[in-house]
């Protein structure tokens, strides 16, 4: 992916002052492509690092990146957040029995169903759409 300087440059253009914490984190976060992550996998990865990083400087770097638009957050029930490397507009399966994470590809939210992996069946279907408030300045009445 993007690394050092590439990587500095990266989150500068995207309102991220790149901090040495905060390139030791976006290092680790996209060193292999696309992925699903949550906070403390991530500190424990981190951990090897010769730049240390509470685990509090991950969550608040994970919540700048994903205001930045850097990482996508993928909510998995009232306590589990994993963080996407891949921000695009897509859905996701996930895994119960394996606890993993598989994207979607998808244009939309056209309310089709997508195609199940071969090798597995649909236990339950939550559906959540995110919303912004409309900005009244872009209104055209």
């Amino acid at each position: 992916m993007i690394y050092d300087d590439k990587m500095a440059a990266h989150l500068s253009i995207h309102g991220v002052r790149p901090t040495r914490q905060r390139l030791a984190i976006a290092n680790a976060l996209f060193k292999d492509g696309g992925r699903h992550v949550d906070a403390t996998c991530l500190h424990v990865e981190l951990k090897t690092s010769a730049i240390k990083v509470s685990l509090a400087t991950v969550y608040n770097v994970l919540k700048a990146f994903d205001k930045a638009g850097l990482v996508r957050r993928v909510i998995l029930g009232c306590e589990r957040v994993l963080y996407d490397t891949d921000p695009s507009n897509h859905h996701h399966f996930f895994v119960v029995s394996e606890d993993r994470v598989i994207d979607i590809k998808a244009s939309n939210a056209d309310g089709t169903s997508p195609k199940i992996p071969d090798g597995y069946r649909v236990s339950r279907v939550e559906t959540v759409i995110h919303l912004v408030q409309d900005d009244p300045r872009e209104s055209t009445s």
